[in-house]
């Protein structure tokens, strides 16, 4: 497993891993897919505040190149260790997207960060076979 000392840059090939396990029906779990430290993980929707709920979880400030507070198109995935960030990602909803329900429902630890799939016809971005990524453990 990578140290997560300096901040890692996520590409393009995670955000096909995650679409890829999820277009084959199987569960998303983060903790198998990444190879670098974390202790906790934040999705970010649209229009949301990375900062706010960072900020909850105690995460020491940082520069983030992302423009979610501004931007319906994508969603940010942060991943934390130690309350820092060592990672994160915009990842382009035409892709995936996540459906959370409640606040509490943005961290994840690396035991719960687990997303059921599901392809969703009607959906808001009007794309035909829409996967949509829903908490396990919810």
């Amino acid at each position: 497993m990578r140290s997560a000392r300096t901040q890692i840059t996520l590409g393009v090939d995670f955000a096909h891993t995650i679409r890829n396990k999820a277009q084959s029906g199987e569960n998303v779990d983060f903790s198998a897919i990444t190879d670098f430290e974390w202790d906790k993980m934040a999705i970010i929707l649209p229009y949301l505040d990375p900062w706010w709920v960072l900020a909850h979880e105690g995460v020491a400030p940082v520069r983030l190149n992302t423009n979610i507070r501004n931007s319906d198109i994508h969603n940010l995935i942060i991943f934390m260790n130690n309350h820092q960030v060592v990672a994160y990602m915009d990842i382009s909803r035409v892709l995936f997207d996540f459906h959370l329900s409640h606040f509490s429902d943005h961290i994840f630890t690396r035991e719960t960060a687990i997303f059921v799939p599901s392809i969703e016809e009607q959906n808001v971005m009007n794309i035909e076979n829409w996967i949509v990524l829903r908490p396990k453990y919810e």
